[in-house]
Order: C-alpha cells, then structure tokens, then sequence
C-alpha cells in the first residue's frame, strides 16, 4: 500500500546518514524515501503487536557498537545523544525485534 512520506523526514533521513542537500526525486532520495516507508511499516507492526525495546536492549547495544568501533561505551553514547542517534537506534531494534518476530 503505497503511502507518502514528508519531504522533511526523507530530509531528516538523509542528513543523519551525512548526505545532507539531495534533490528530490534522485535515485538517494527515492531510496530513502522506501526506507522510511518500510520503517513506518514495522513500527506500525511492532505497535500492534506489543513489540517494545527497553533502556536495556538499548545500552546493550551501545556496549556492542563502542567495542565493534573501537570507542568507549561513554562517548558513543555521548555521540548518539548530540543527534537523534537515540531514537533512531531504538527505533532500528524495534524493526530488527519485528522482523525476528515474524521470522521465527
């Protein structure tokens, strides 16, 4: 089911993987345009499904990040804190737990 998605969030996608100014309708856009549908889609999924990540799914992650960056868990943390890394790693695991959800 086709459904459109804010030129702003599809901004807001491409700013946070560092590919700043982009022109609608590029090839980049587009396929962050369907990233950010499928996302929507699991989220929405998860919702209905009572799928939730918790703070500690969330720092386990990060301690697996820092090590597999070589970086301390204090400063990726600070680091996903400046942007919206947060949020968009929660919602990452939310999408990797609904997809585990369905594929067992």
């Amino acid at each position: 089911m086709p459904f459109d998605v804010s030129d702003e969030l599809v901004r807001q996608e491409l700013a946070f993987d560092g590919l700043g100014e982009t022109t609608p309708g590029s090839e980049v856009w587009h396929a962050a345009t369907e990233r950010l549908r499928l996302m929507i889609i699991l989220k929405k999924i998860a919702l209905q499904e009572g799928i939730e990540v918790d703070e500690e799914d969330v720092n386990r992650r990060i301690v697996e990040k820092a090590r597999e960056f070589g970086t301390t868990v204090k400063n990726l943390q600070t680091e996903l804190e400046e942007g919206s890394g947060i949020v968009r790693l929660r919602d990452m695991l939310v999408v990797e737990s609904t997809l585990e959800y369905y594929w067992k």
